[in-house]
């Protein structure tokens, strides 16, 4: 058991086994970019940033994809290391108080909420990836909630 212990140890590997390691996360990042990238709901992970009274007050986005981009039509270079209120002045409050549960319980929470800022409704899921961060795939449902509206 000591030998298998020590050959998943990264000091022990040779350079050729450390090159095969590192191939192979490298190759895994890829995959996996590749589908975040390319899902057709919009997806994004945020850094919550919370007061001394520990309520959360905005958030940063760490990454996004091209789905987030298209349906909140921002692009994610613009939203990228900034608040969010630096980029949407405007963001419901709403927002901040499921993204900062989330980010502090760990509970996993699906939401149908409205955009005042965008005039969309979205539907989605917030969870949290790690603590104090919150993670979401929304898409939206806009044109739902009007036809049910009109009924």
């Amino acid at each position: 058991m000591a030998e298998k212990e020590s050959r998943t140890d990264p000091t022990t590997l040779s350079s050729n086994e450390r090159k095969l390691v590192e191939e192979a996360l490298q190759a895994s990042e890829q995959k996996y970019r590749y589908l975040f990238d390319e899902m057709v709901s919009g997806s994004a992970l945020h850094e919550m940033v919370y007061d001394e009274n520990g309520i959360p007050v905005d958030y940063i986005t760490l990454d996004a994809n091209k789905a987030y981009e298209k349906l909140l039509g921002v692009s994610k270079e613009t939203v990228i290391g900034k608040k969010a209120y630096e980029t949407v002045p405007s963001l419901d409050r709403d927002w901040l108080d499921i993204f900062g549960r989330v980010a502090l319980t760990g509970e996993v929470y699906p939401y149908v909420q409205y955009a005042s800022n965008l005039d969309k409704w979205f539907e989605g899921v917030a969870f949290r990836p790690q603590t104090g961060q919150v993670a979401v795939t929304f898409k939206d449902i806009t044109e739902y909630k009007q036809t049910e509206n009109a009924l």
